[in-house]
């Protein structure tokens, strides 16, 4: 059986030579995509707002995170951390707490923290 196995071992090894040495692979499996984290344990209750209107308030740090909600200028915020680029924050005047894009965000405490994950 040992002598089958290595015959077997052998072939394929020069096959591989004779293609140019390619020996197909399969791929590893892609890692899933992170969880868009709902409620970091970080918050520096900053107050702020939206620079423009129809901000979206994400279900995470991230433009793959589901939009949960809409902020506009006229709409009074809490900043609680920063990530990424992102702010996790509450939308006080709908109630809507998740992440914005720091770009459309102002805040009136400096600084604001990075988030961490909850406790």
């Amino acid at each position: 059986m040992r002598k089958v196995k290595n015959l077997v071992l052998g072939t394929a090894l020069a096959a591989s030579a004779l293609l140019g040495g390619v020996v197909a692979v399969a791929p590893a499996a892609a890692a899933a995509p992170a969880a868009c984290p709902e409620s970091p344990s970080t918050n520096y209750n900053s107050p702020g707002g939206f620079t423009g209107n129809g901000v979206n308030i994400r279900t995470g740090p991230g433009t793959g995170c589901t939009a949960k909600g809409y902020g506009y200028t006229n709409h009074s915020v809490t900043v609680r951390c920063l990530a990424y680029g992102w702010v996790y924050l509450t939308d006080n005047t709908t109630g809507v707490t998740g992440w914005a894009l720091d770009d459309f965000v102002t805040w009136h405490t400096v600084p604001v923290g990075r988030c961490y994950p909850p406790a």
